[in-house]
């Protein structure tokens, strides 16, 4: 399998990094990193690991109280289509 990151997921992704090196320490920006690697890694042996949304396509998989990852099976690729705030307005 292999992880393909998207303009939009890459963008999100660096806008949480941003947010924390803003607020927080370097210890929340090493934890969220250890956190999506680990994720990464259980995405490319187990791609149905996260529960498909109920209103698209895509799967969500909750990193923490704080953030989401959504993503997209398609053949042997996993698409990440964007991070997001768990608590924001969205159609996932």
């Amino acid at each position: 399998m292999e992880i393909i990151w998207t303009e939009e997921s890459l963008n999100s992704y660096l806008k949480i990094i941003d947010y924390l090196f803003e607020r927080w320490s370097a210890k929340e920006i090493i934890e969220l990193e250890i956190q999506v690697e680990t994720l990464l890694k259980n995405l490319i042996q187990f791609q149905t690991f996260c529960p498909v949304s109920k209103l698209t396509p895509y799967r969500k998989c909750v990193l923490n109280p704080h953030t989401s990852l959504i993503y997209l099976i398609n053949n042997h690729q996993i698409i990440l289509i964007t991070f997001l705030h768990n608590k924001s307005a969205h159609n996932y």
